[in-house]
């Protein structure tokens, strides 16, 4: 057998390498890497003119382990050098086709999504349209009808739930309990360390509530303590359905800042509203939805009249 290599650079002290492999079938190439140039526990399958190889390793580096050929002596490997993380997709999180139906009625219908990684995405739409159920198709609070959900470069599993935090309608909180007692509830069901629960106190500006009760909170205060809940798990993405309703304007404000620096903390947002004028100062991009339907997707221009072009959108103008 031919090849020809070329060995990566260093991922967390290991080497690492990338490499095609043109298969005979319809053109394709498949994509894969192997950290320490070692095989790992596999099962094998033959698929023609090839070997499909399933690595089963969880690398713990960051990067992509994926599906590794290994190929026919009549092919070539062909490596080459890889980055520190390996994606198969630009896009941080995908919907293929996903659709709801209760009964006969079509609730969310062959909506296709694509949100960025450290991006936020808005998801617009009047009430009833479909918003919050895509919302809990993505958490899996709802099982899709049909349709695909791509995580982070592959299909989406419950196991990805631990990369996920999200604040969905109301914030379910203990109202007879303190903002540090609520979220210790929580951090003792997933098993983390006491000291989170003051990070993200901190990050949402609630560490000095003492011993005020929930039920004492303001509106505001509460839908904080909420994504604080939300933000218990570290996640890679993070999904707030309409997260400014019955704030007042100073709530607004400071939702808005705080939701503005996830990005930078290395987090997803995914965020659902009707509320045109705030999406507009937070979004990078926008997905608009009517009768369950994506009508439109893209970004957000500067000088656009968002309501104007909202109203265009979903009237079918």
């Amino acid at each position: 057998m031919e090849v020809s290599k070329k060995i990566g650079e260093s991922v967390n002290g290991k080497i690492a390498v990338i490499f095609r492999i043109p298969l005979n079938t319809k053109g394709t190439e498949h994509m894969a890497f192997k950290t320490d140039l070692s095989f790992f526990k596999y099962d094998c399958k033959n698929i023609g003119s090839a070997t499909l190889i399933k690595d089963d390793a969880d690398q713990g580096n960051g990067a992509f382990s994926g599906i590794t050929y290994q190929a026919a002596e009549s092919l070539k490997f062909n490596f080459f050098n890889v980055e520190r993380r390996i994606k198969m997709s630009e896009y941080f999180l995908e919907t293929k086709q996903l659709t709801k139906a209760f009964g006969k009625q079509l609730a969310v219908d062959n909506v296709s999504i694509r949100v960025k990684e450290n991006t936020i995405y808005g998801l617009l739409g009047p009430n009833g349209a479909g918003k919050s159920t895509i919302l809990k198709m993505l958490t899996g609070l709802l099982r899709p009808t049909k349709g695909e959900i791509l995580f982070n470069g592959h299909p989406w599993s419950r196991k990805d739930l631990k990369e996920i935090g999200a604040l969905i309608e109301s914030p379910a909180l203990y109202g007879n309990l303190t903002a540090y007692e609520n979220l210790l509830v929580h951090a003792k069901l997933l098993n983390l360390p006491d000291s989170r629960i003051k990070e993200v106190l901190k990050i949402v500006d609630l560490e000095n509530t003492g011993k005020k009760k929930a039920s004492q909170f303001s509106f505001g205060m509460k839908q904080r303590l909420g994504i604080a809940k939300a933000l218990l798990n570290d996640p890679k993405l993070l999904i707030l359905d309409e997260p400014t309703n019955g704030l007042d304007p100073l709530g607004i404000q400071e939702l808005r800042k705080l939701i503005r620096s996830f990005p930078k903390q290395g987090m997803t947002v995914i965020l659902s509203s009707h509320i045109l004028p705030e999406v507009k100062q937070l979004a990078d991009h926008i997905g608009i939805i009517q009768n369950g339907k994506l009508k439109y997707q893209g970004e957000i221009e500067e000088d656009q009249d968002l309501e104007k072009f909202f109203i265009d959108v979903v009237s079918g103008l």
